[in-house]
């Protein structure tokens, strides 16, 4: 998922205008540093963001990546919002959500280690609720002049379909008043999505098939 509200951000240079992002279901915000994490792609494809230890590693089985990758997002706000979000600061839940990490997979267990140092770095706000409740009133704190982007990774699917529903119908409702992205998957399926919402119409700019739930290998497509 960094990668695709990274890349995202490269429709947004028509819009010029930094990034506000919203995380439903944000845990310990961890994507919500997406612009500050360096990423590595087919062992050869490097992308430099900043001066972090962080590398994020990945195979492209897709079509090629595009050249705007190479541009680091310009993020302004950063909202998590989560029903028990994660102190990354109190080691408890640090160790918490190092135990959630499967046992053979040593390389996440490092890679959330420095994660956690660059995130709690960062000026973001976490908040504790239901996203989809709040999401409205978050929105009206986002300064003019930022282009908002909700999105949510491995969540949906714990929501009711209602509930979904829902969720669409209030990013209709907010994109009246300002244009925004929504970047999802297992809403209706497990694919990777990203949508543009526009005065209450729904623009599908992205989907991408067959991408492993741990991010080690993705299918990017044009």
């Amino acid at each position: 998922m960094c990668l695709f509200i990274s890349n995202a951000c490269r429709n947004f240079e028509e819009h010029k205008q930094p990034l506000a992002l919203v995380e439903i279901g944000t845990s310990a915000g961890l994507q919500l540093g997406v612009d500050q994490y360096n990423y590595l792609y087919n062992g050869e494809i490097s992308v430099t963001n900043s001066k972090t230890p962080v590398i994020i590693s990945s195979e492209n089985i897709g079509t090629p990546l595009p050249n705007a990758i190479y541009t680091t997002p310009k993020v302004k706000t950063r909202i998590g919002v989560d029903l028990n979000p994660i102190d990354l600061k109190d080691e408890n839940e640090l160790r918490w959500l190092q135990a959630l990490i499967w046992p053979e997979h040593h390389e996440r267990r490092e890679l959330l280690k420095e994660a956690a140092n660059v995130v709690t770095q960062l000026h973001l706000q976490l908040v504790r609720g239901d996203g989809i409740a709040k999401l409205e009133d978050l929105c009206e704190l986002i300064p003019e002049g930022e282009m908002i982007v909700v999105f949510h990774t491995h969540v949906a699917n714990q929501i009711p379909m209602e509930g979904r529903q829902q969720l669409v119908e209030k990013l209709s409702k907010i994109s009246t008043k300002r244009p925004l992205y929504h970047c999802y998957n297992n809403m209706y399926d497990p694919n990777l999505h990203q949508d543009y919402i526009y005065d209450g119409e729904i623009i599908e700019k992205r989907m991408m098939e067959n991408t492993d739930g741990h991010a080690r290998w993705f299918n990017w497509a044009k």
